[in-house]
């Protein structure tokens, strides 16, 4: 009975998840390829990754085909243990049916040539996945791999953060076009990949940055997303003040701290919309934001973690064979009120 069952599973959805075709016939095909900034995947390739999540977060482990990764084999790289993270794994490898090699090893990052963790790796998997803390060591290791290295975090980037919050804020408003996000507190990797990916989805990014004390300072690429164009200058705005980031936003975002200045509570955020949402870089303290607000449903921050594992299964997938789509595309413009 269960061999006939997998029989009529798998000739079901064959279709879907087949790697024996040309990869002309798949526009976003990712195989091959390395995502170590947020800018290494154009919009398109982007959002179809943001749709696989969505699919896979909407079947149930008997309907994906399993086979389709069979004799796939990948390898996270990881600098330190993280909790959130392989968790996520954990959960994304049981669905996906896929066994990983988890390899957790501080000492990489201190070779003079990090080309040679990636010969090393690149021997044993068709894919790495690396979290690091080093940025430039994550590009020294993927230049000397053999095969394609994607970068989920590293102290520069937030790449697979930040695609989780994206995807949690369209599941929850059901568009992304023209939705005003605030950032307030210290710069971190959030904020780094924010300002290279939110403009992508046509969403608009407010940020006021500060250090310990309260002083203002600028992300590390903020310049780099004024050079982008249009739509980043655009759509990203560098606040005078706490208050001023929190102008008609929709939701907040807050770093570690917020400086000293002001509390995320329903007193000091009256500039912002009257019914705003919130996510935390975490790991939280008890000043940068009340606790009523931390728990309630306005918080997006654990909707995010859940979400996180659909991203890192589609990254897996889409990394190691083509994949057709299965459903209508999610919608990303604004949705306007018709009166």
């Amino acid at each position: 009975m269960t061999h006939r069952l997998l029989s009529v599973i798998t000739r079901k959805y064959l279709r879907y998840f087949s790697s024996d075709v040309k990869p002309e016939k798949y526009p976003h095909s990712l195989i091959g390829r390395r995502y170590l900034e947020p800018t290494d995947f154009t919009d398109e390739e982007l959002k179809s990754l943001i749709w696989t999540a969505n699919e896979f977060k909407s079947i149930s482990n008997d309907e994906y085909n399993h086979n389709n990764l069979e004799n796939k084999s990948i390898t996270f790289l990881l600098s330190a243990p993280d909790i959130h993270f392989q968790c996520a794994l954990y959960n994304a490898s049981k669905f996906l049916g896929l066994p990983v090699k988890v390899v957790v090893d501080p000492k990489w990052e201190s070779w003079q040539f990090p080309e040679d963790v990636g010969r090393i790796l690149g021997k044993t998997c068709d894919v790495i996945f690396l979290l690091s803390f080093y940025h430039s060591k994550a590009l020294a290791l993927a230049a000397g791999a053999s095969v394609p290295v994607i970068v989920i975090s590293d102290k520069r980037f937030a790449n697979l953060r930040t695609l989780s919050d994206i995807f949690t804020i369209r599941e929850h408003f059901g568009y992304l076009e023209n939705l005003t996000i605030s950032w307030v507190g210290s710069p971190t990797q959030l904020i780094n990949t924010y300002l290279l990916t939110m403009p992508r989805f046509g969403m608009k990014l407010k940020y006021f940055c500060c250090h310990l004390y309260g002083e203002r300072v600028s992300p590390v690429t903020a310049h780099a997303a004024r050079n982008l164009g249009k739509p980043f200058k655009d759509n990203c705005q560098e606040a005078s003040c706490f208050d001023d980031a929190l102008k008609q936003s929709k939701i907040l975002v807050m770093g570690n701290n917020l400086g000293g200045l002001k509390q995320i509570n329903e007193q000091n955020c009256k500039a912002a919309d009257h019914n705003f949402y919130i996510f935390h870089n975490m790991p939280r303290t008890e000043f940068e934001i009340c606790s009523e607000i931390f728990q309630s449903k306005r918080n997006l921050t654990w909707p995010s973690y859940r979400n996180y594992e659909w991203l890192l299964a589609a990254f897996i997938v889409r990394s190691l064979v083509d994949y057709k789509h299965i459903t209508k595309a999610p919608n990303f413009a604004e949705i306007k009120n018709v009166k």
